[in-house]
């Protein structure tokens, strides 16, 4: 990655970290840590969402088992690099 892509991933990465540990992070339906309750698992694009059409592109999202752990991911908007 070219040292502008790096700056601008750091950037976004710290955003959504922001977000995310604002709204309690993400966690199941029926867990709360410290009377806090994880919404930011609402605004996620993929997770739990096999079946459903991506936001971005519209391609059904998947879900395979990597390692013992469900992993959803879109197809199109999330190639496999070799």
């Amino acid at each position: 990655l070219s040292k502008k892509k790096v700056k601008a991933l750091i950037q976004i990465a710290e955003e959504v970290l922001k977000e995310a540990i604002a709204q309690g992070g993400t966690t199941i339906h029926s867990f709360s840590a410290n009377g806090i309750h994880g919404l930011f698992q609402v605004s996620l694009y993929v997770h739990g969402k096999e079946g459903q059409n991506c936001l971005v592109c519209g391609t059904k999202i998947e879900k395979k088992m990597v390692h013992g752990r469900g992993t959803y991911f879109c197809p199109s908007c999330q190639k496999k690099r070799r």
